[in-house]
């Protein structure tokens, strides 16, 4: 699997199931996160064009080979209407190639041609500039993403210092990047501390007999099974409802929403199913990059385990979507 991609690689490739073993969409346009300077979201184009525009997340896209991009099945792909994050940044029309890059101080360098991605987390790797720019060394036009300032519409701000870390091709870029890509050394080791000599034993108390007590006879309470339900005040793990929803599923013991008179409620029931599995998805990995709220709290520190309580409390503060872009994904 190769490490990047570039953008006109992505284009025009099919999207394929693998549960359900066929092609889902084409991909026709991708969504930037300027914040996080990647591809958060990729615009699918499929056969039911005339429904609205569809989406999938990055975070959902399993690989990136070169004849298509495989996803675990096709809820994974949703219509962008259900996606109101990602349909604002859509609306922003953020786009990478064709894009002016001005340093800080105002000067022009020149515009961008093309640009890489990671292929694990969709986050920017480097900008190729066009042969027109105003380089002193040609050959050396590709700007790391590292000295990117700010992505707008039409224009990127880079760092006054970028054309001193031009690289010579995406490859170089690679090796540049600052997300886990080159290797940590390892840390040398610390010699364990000698442990304190352990105190003298204290002599044991003496034994105290006391009078075993009288068992009071069990109270046997009866309770229907069928009765006992989950409320609000019971601890639910939403690992294990996923897993028998699944189940549910597989099963055949749960219904199709109606398609003509229940709309509203088979909009509501996809982007439910969409929502649950892809907390499923996400349970029990890392959180690649700090999740900040509004204020500027920290809401999921990097390399916490994503857990029930964690996705609650990305939830309470708006920041699930954030938080299911920032997950290591495992080769």
């Amino acid at each position: 699997m190769k490490l990047y991609r570039l953008s006109q690689e992505l284009k025009g490739l099919q999207i394929v199931s693998i549960e359900e073993g066929e092609q889902v969409g084409v991909v026709e346009d991708f969504i930037i996160d300027p914040i996080q300077k990647s591809i958060s979201s990729m615009v699918i184009k499929d056969d039911k064009w005339y429904t609205g525009a569809k989406m999938i997340a990055f975070s959902l896209i399993k690989n990136i080979g070169d004849f298509c991009i495989t996803t675990e099945n096709s809820s994974s792909v949703v219509p962008l209407a259900e996606m109101q994050e990602q349909a604002k940044l859509l609306e922003k029309g953020l786009s990478i190639v064709g894009a002016k890059i001005i340093t800080q101080e105002g000067e022009l360098i020149g515009e961008i041609k093309e640009y890489s991605i990671l292929a694990r987390t969709g986050r920017i790797l480097g900008m190729q500039l066009r042969s027109d720019a105003k380089l002193d060394s040609p050959d050396r036009n590709v700007i790391p993403a590292d000295y990117i300032e700010t992505i707008g519409k039409d224009i990127i701000i880079v760092k006054e210092d970028a054309l001193s870390a031009l690289c010579s091709s995406h490859e170089e870029a690679l090796a540049l990047a600052t997300d886990g890509v080159v290797p940590v050394p390892k840390p040398r080791p610390v010699a364990a501390p000698k442990p304190a000599p352990a105190p003298a034993p204290k002599p044991a108390p003496a034994p105290v007999f006391e009078p075993e007590p009288i068992p009071e006879p069990a109270v046997i309470e009866e309770e229907s099974v069928a009765a006992s339900g989950i409320d609000a005040s019971s601890d639910v793990d939403i690992e294990e409802l996923l897993d028998l929803d699944s189940a549910a599923e597989s099963a055949g013991l749960v219904e199709e929403p109606a398609s003509s008179d229940e709309g509203e409620e088979s909009k509501q029931s996809l982007s439910e199913i969409f929502e649950r599995r892809q907390i499923k998805y996400m349970l029990g990995k890392r959180v690649s990059k700090d999740v900040v709220g509004d204020d500027g709290s920290l809401v999921v520190g990097h390399g916490e385990t994503i857990t029930d309580s964690v996705v609650q409390k990305a939830k309470a503060s708006g920041k699930f979507l954030e938080l299911s872009m920032n997950i290591e994904i495992e080769d």
